[in-house]
C-alpha cells in the first residue's frame, strides 16, 4: 500500500503494485500538510490547516479519532514505534503528544518561541525530538514531557530531525545550510 496526501484537502491509499485507489480519506476542511502511517500499517493519520489530526483505518479508510487541541496549523505527525501514540508538531509553537486510540491529549511540549516544524519518537519510543522555526531543536522524555536537551547552533531555522545511531545522536538540518550531528542527552 501506499498513501498520499494532497492541498484538495484528502488523503488517498493505493495498492502500490496495480495503482487501484483503495481508500479516499475525506474530512479536512483545508489542505493536509503531513501524514504518517503506523509502522503495523494498519492506521493513517494525517494533519491539516484546519487545527485537526485524524486517525484513519488504513485497511477500510473509516476515521477512527479527531485530535483537536492545536490553536493553529499542524505542520507533523508522528507515530510512537508501538503504535500507541502520537505526537504533532504546529503553528502554535508546540508539539503535542496524544492516545493514538482514543485521542487524549497526554503532553504539550511549550519550549519553543517559534512555529515547530517536524517531530520523530526515538527508535526505542522512550524521547520526541523537536525542530523549529526558532533555530532550535530539543529533544523531549516522552512519558514526563521533560525537556532533556536544548540544541542550539544553527543560525537559522531547523527544518528537520532525526534519531541516528539507535538513540544516540540527533541529526539535524537548517535553512543556514547546514547538517549536524549532535548528541541525544545534552
Amino acid at each position: 500500500r501506499l498513501v498520499t496526501a494532497s492541498w484538495d484537502q484528502t488523503a488517498k491509499i493505493w495498492d502500490a503494485a496495480s495503482g487501484e485507489l483503495l481508500a479516499n480519506l475525506q474530512g479536512h476542511d483545508t489542505e493536509i500538510t503531513a501524514l504518517a502511517t503506523s509502522r503495523d500499517g494498519g492506521r493513517v493519520a494525517t494533519t491539516s490547516g484546519d487545527k485537526t489530526t485524524r486517525v484513519w483505518d488504513a485497511a477500510t479508510g473509516e476515521l477512527l479519532t479527531t485530535l483537536r487541541g492545536h490553536e493553529d496549523n499542524i505542520e507533523d505527525v508522528d507515530f510512537s514505534p508501538d503504535g500507541a501514540r502520537l505526537a504533532t508538531a504546529g503553528w502554535d509553537h508546540t508539539a503535542r503528544l496524544w492516545d493514538a486510540d482514543t485521542g487524549r491529549l497526554l503532553a504539550t511540549f511549550i519550549d519553543h518561541d517559534d512555529i515547530v516544524t517536524k517531530l520523530v519518537f526515538s527508535p526505542d519510543g522512550a524521547r520526541v525530538a523537536t525542530a523549529s522555526q526558532d533555530a532550535l531543536a530539543r529533544v523531549w522524555d516522552a512519558d514526563t514531557d521533560d525537556s532533556i536537551a536544548t540544541i542550539a547552533g544553527h543560525r537559522n531555522d531547523v527544518r528537520r530531525v532525526v534519531f541516528a545511531a539507535g538513540d544516540a545522536r540527533v541529526v539535524t538540518t537548517s535553512l543556514d545550510k547546514t547538517a549536524k550531528v549532535w548528541n541525544a542527552d545534552t
